[in-house]
């Protein structure tokens, strides 16, 4: 949720009067000084009833439309708004809104960035650009572009519009809005500073949201160098430092894995990490962690990149005698996140008449040791983090980990199934602690590839005492219509609920579990499977499965097409 703007936390000392000590009456600057310490102590409860005595004082000694009066309203519209209660918010800043307007001054545009933050706070997108723009006019007016209040309001409003990664539409104003205020940046603060650079980075977010890949690349490169210009390794500059972060991991968010570019932003991004946080940080160690991944699972395009040099020419030397393993079991090596159906240097692609199936990843956490496996499947890190905020954001472990956490994986274009099982505990101890384990294959030209594959890493790893199979999921990762799946649920959804994270489409879903418990103090309850090979890989012959295909999904499920990367 969006609480009080920089801007309006910027005015606080403006909302209690410019100067508590010149209150017209005592007893108004008591009320505002007693506010004003509740407030910044962080005790909203207390701020608001002094807030509420501010205003009735208010009302008895200065009646009418006068300056007491509106920012009486405002300070405790704010006390409001810092509690989270955004009706009560609402409320007393149109109350405070409609005496300014006929005062008069900036505290118009103040109020109405405020009303924006309200709207914003409820994700009310189109109601919070409606007010944000009134705002930055209003601003633009009275103050002139280069204000930093006028600034402030430009970047309320174009991250709102850049706030719903699936509205082109929004995303083509944050574009027109950049294009039209760089220019007047550039004049006031110098093409060097770093609102520039800050823009720059949300005119590259809004190209990226409308499919221009090349012209959000140029962008961001552009904001970039202007960042690491500025550098000063004497006296880093922190905010500076976390645009540069920021902007390399958008450039790599853009990217492949396997991308040689996508390696060396992502190098970019650590050592801009280590600078700003040192190399003990959590932060820091994430993302050497992730580094490390991509240089062991792409080597050669880590050498392209230039983060490792290439291994030098291999020496002849006289074949040695071939020799023979040592007779004895063999045991099979866990893979995770799982088994990669398709060559890395192959892409799979849609087949002719599945035109309206569109390339998409699945962003997860550490899908190879979760219980309960989530993921968000999205056309890049970044709008993976967007969805995950917007429908998500109290689940941290998914949305803090998605782009920092060594563990984070994303599982390429193609069908996908995800066996989930456990090892029990002891079946005497309810709800006892049990061992979870996730068996992944993906990448599939085929369904039933996908099937089989996830069948054959869980036989081979599970081993004869490992997890026991208790469902799984299979599907096709590809581009999600959030919209829809948003709207769908708007129609159906019951007060307090949250829209499915883990989105496929061609899905279908196998449950083995819920077994009754026929013996022991738990008897009649149910438990876990306990037959490790409750299917036989038919899925659509099992009545334990539901396919639940989308409305408009044709039939049959396709078959990919392989091509060379």
């Amino acid at each position: 949720m969006r609480h009080l703007s920089i801007l309006a936390v910027a005015l606080v000392l403006t909302a209690a009067g410019s100067a508590v000590g010149q209150e017209r009456n005592p007893e108004m600057a008591a009320a505002s000084e007693e506010w004003l310490r509740y407030y910044n102590a962080g005790q909203y409860d207390a701020a608001i009833a002094a807030g509420l005595r501010r205003l009735r004082l208010a009302d008895q000694l200065f009646p009418g439309d006068t300056l007491e009066r509106a920012e009486a309203a405002n300070t405790l519209a704010m006390s409001y708004h810092s509690k989270r209660d955004l009706a009560n918010a609402q409320l007393f800043y149109e109350r405070s809104l409609a005496i300014h307007e006929k005062l008069g001054g900036s505290a118009i545009c103040r109020t109405m960035n405020s009303l924006g933050d309200v709207a914003y706070g409820r994700l009310d997108m189109a109601s919070a650009a409606r007010l944000y723009e009134r705002a930055l006019t209003c601003f633009e007016t009275l103050r002139g572009p280069a204000d930093s209040q006028t600034i402030a309001a430009l970047f309320d409003l174009i991250e709102a519009y850049n706030y719903p990664v699936y509205r082109p539409d929004l995303a083509a104003k944050a574009d027109l809005l950049a294009q039209r205020w760089l220019p007047l940046l550039e004049r006031a603060k110098g093409p060097d500073d770093l609102a520039v650079v800050r823009l720059l980075r949300e005119q590259g977010k809004a190209l990226a949201a409308r499919r221009e890949p090349n012209r959000a690349s140029a962008v961001r490169e552009r904001a970039l160098a202007i960042a690491a210009k500025q550098r000063d390794a004497a006296k880093p500059d922190k905010a500076r430092l976390v645009l540069e972060a920021g902007l390399a991991e958008d450039l790599a968010s853009a990217l492949t894995w396997s991308h040689p570019d996508h390696i060396r932003y992502t190098a970019r991004k650590l050592a801009v990490l280590e600078t700003l946080y040192g190399a003990a940080d959590s932060r820091t160690v994430a993302a050497r962690a992730y580094v490390a991944k991509l240089l062991t699972s792409f080597p050669e395009a880590a050498v392209v990149a230039g983060i490792v040099k290439p291994a030098p020419a291999p020496v002849r030397q006289v074949a040695a005698p071939v020799t023979t393993p040592p007779a004895g079991p063999q045991v099979a090596t866990p893979t995770a996140p799982g088994r990669r159906l398709t060559p890395r240097d192959v892409m799979l692609k849609a087949p002719a008449g599945y035109a309206q199936i569109k390339p998409a990843q699945m962003y997860s956490i550490s899908i190879d040791a979760l219980g309960d496996p989530r993921w968000i499947v999205a056309r890049s890190p970044a709008e993976a983090a967007q969805i995950g905020q917007r429908f998500y954001g109290f689940y941290d472990r998914f949305n803090g980990c998605l782009n920092v956490c060594p563990g984070t994986i994303a599982l390429d274009f193609g069908w996908v199934a995800i066996i989930q099982a456990f090892r029990p505990g002891d079946p005497n101890i309810l709800r006892d602690t049990r061992k979870f384990g996730v068996y992944v294959a993906y990448g599939a030209a085929t369904r039933q590839g996908a099937i089989d594959g996830a069948l054959a890493e869980y036989r081979a790893n599970r081993g004869s005492d490992g997890p026991i199979m208790q469902s799984i999921r299979v599907g096709l990762v590809s581009e999600i219509d959030w919209p829809a799946v948003e709207a769908a649920f708007n129609r159906t959804a019951k007060v307090g609920s949250i829209p499915n994270m883990d989105e496929l489409n061609y899905k279908t879903f196998c449950d083995w579990s819920n077994v009754p418990i026929t013996q022991g103090p738990l008897r009649g309850a149910l438990g876990p499977n306990m037959n490790p090979e409750p299917t036989t890989g038919n899925l659509d012959r099992d009545p334990k499965c539901t396919t639940q295909s989308r409305p408009g999904e044709k039939l049959p499920p396709p078959v990919l097409v392989a091509a060379k990367r």
